[in-house]
């Protein structure tokens, strides 16, 4: 138990409280995607998990923890809330992420039930833009075989 003490004094010594954003900044070393990893019990684990679990609670089995602040190296628990991986990417700065957030195709057309076909990868396309494709397409070629 002493241990455990000791370590969350240790981890403590490297969190700077920003005062404007409620953020609990992380000034230990951090891995290539921003996140802080610490050692507890000899195995790697997320800081900002350590911390919600201390401060807050369990994580439930294949769920995750969202940075609300969208700061990785924040772990402020009470910048972390718990939800599925899909809500997680979905939320993120991501390429999956920043197209479903948009409302309208490159051309303009909505996003919306009328105009949106939903392919089986998941992804979605603009009917509008497909007719128009496939116009261009029969308008080119109809010439190549008329005689």
């Amino acid at each position: 138990m002493l241990s455990e003490v000791k370590r969350f004094i240790r981890y403590e010594a490297l969190i700077d409280r920003v005062p404007f954003s409620g953020c609990w900044i992380w000034l230990g070393p951090l891995t290539h995607d921003g996140y802080a990893r610490v050692s507890v019990n000899g195995r790697k684990v997320g800081l900002h998990r350590f911390m919600f679990q201390k401060y807050v609670g369990h994580i439930p089995m294949g769920m995750q923890l969202d940075h609300v602040c969208n700061i990785s190296c924040c772990v402020n628990p009470s910048h972390l809330r718990i939800c599925t991986c899909k809500e997680n990417v979905l939320r993120g700065n991501t390429i999956s992420g920043n197209n479903f957030r948009k409302d309208v195709c490159k051309r303009g057309h909505p996003f919306d039930e009328n105009n949106t076909y939903r392919m089986k990868g998941g992804g979605r396309a603009c009917k509008a833009c497909g007719r128009i494709k496939s116009l261009t397409w029969y308008h080119r070629n109809k010439t190549c075989h008329t005689k």
